[in-house]
């Protein structure tokens, strides 16, 4: 047996480290057990305890993006993070797309969402999935996350960084507690080459705002398409223009009470004064 060099888990780094295994090719959809998971990372080149993987792999459970399952008096968990139900309820939701290129492509997008946490666990990450219309690399789109309601910033993990769709963790510095709300943003660049913005409601929401930021005005078109698709509505007549600080035109379109799975597009074409 050759000699291998052995390293312990650095603390800082533990649960993404953990977080990264669950979610590479050998355990996204498997089921497994702790020896599993303390084997994996020594076959790595680093050591853990079983008792410490055990209480976290707990956590990840409670946090809703691992599942236990008890067989025969044995303990398996299945990562559960691409389940289609989240474990908590987006109650409102703003999304802000910005011409910061200045050519239509509305690279920037800001999103402010009120999470409540409506089980009797902690609840340590949120979930948040991006696609865009050209191929690019995940630490190109300058992803960042900030808990507004803490004054602080929150921590990003990758789940996934494919060319054209982004699966990451947004983990606040404090767990957002048992039935409570908590304001969390997100912020990254990433072209709208389309030009349309799709968003499907993950849980019931009772607010959606949607605006584009421009220097030049824009005609703004919205539709809604029911959780069966098999309805869609016009909604543009909701759309407000004003003009905004700095002399910049938002196009602006507001929506309450949204069932879950519900699609919103937005699609917009640069207006041609005559």
């Amino acid at each position: 047996m050759g000699a291998s060099i052995s390293k312990i888990v650095e603390k800082d780094n533990w649960e993404k480290k953990l977080t990264d295994l669950l979610n590479s090719a050998n355990f996204r959809r498997a089921i497994f057990t702790t020896n599993d998971i303390v084997a994996e990372f020594e076959r790595r080149g680093a050591t853990t305890n079983y008792k410490r993987v055990r209480r976290d792999l707990l956590k990840l459970v409670e946090s809703g993006l691992a599942t236990v399952v008890r067989k025969n008096r044995k303990v398996y968990f299945i990562n559960s993070s691409k389940q289609e139900r989240l474990d908590y309820v987006i109650k409102k939701l703003d999304i802000t797309l910005e011409d910061t290129a200045n050519d239509g492509t509305f690279e920037r997008h800001y999103l402010r969402s009120v999470v409540l946490n409506d089980s009797r666990f902690p609840l340590r990450y949120i979930q948040f999935r991006a696609t865009g219309d050209n191929v690019r690399n995940g630490s190109k789109l300058s992803f960042s996350s900030y808990d507004i309601t803490r004054k602080e910033k929150a921590v990003i993990y990758f789940l996934e960084d494919a060319p054209q769709m982004k699966r990451i963790l947004i983990e606040p510095h404090e767990p957002i507690q048992s039935y409570t709300k908590r304001t969390l943003s997100i912020d990254y660049f990433w072209p709208e080459i389309g030009p349309s913005y799709t968003f499907t409601s993950p849980t019931p929401m009772d607010f959606v705002g949607f605006s584009l930021v421009s220097r030049y005005d824009f005609d703004l078109k919205v539709s809604r398409t029911n959780s069966g698709r098999t309805v869609v509505e016009d909604l543009s007549s909701r759309v407000i223009s004003t003009m905004g600080k700095d002399k910049l035109q938002v196009n602006r379109f507001e929506i309450e009470r949204l069932p879950s799975f519900v699609v919103l597009k937005s699609m917009w074409k640069r207006h041609e004064k005559t």
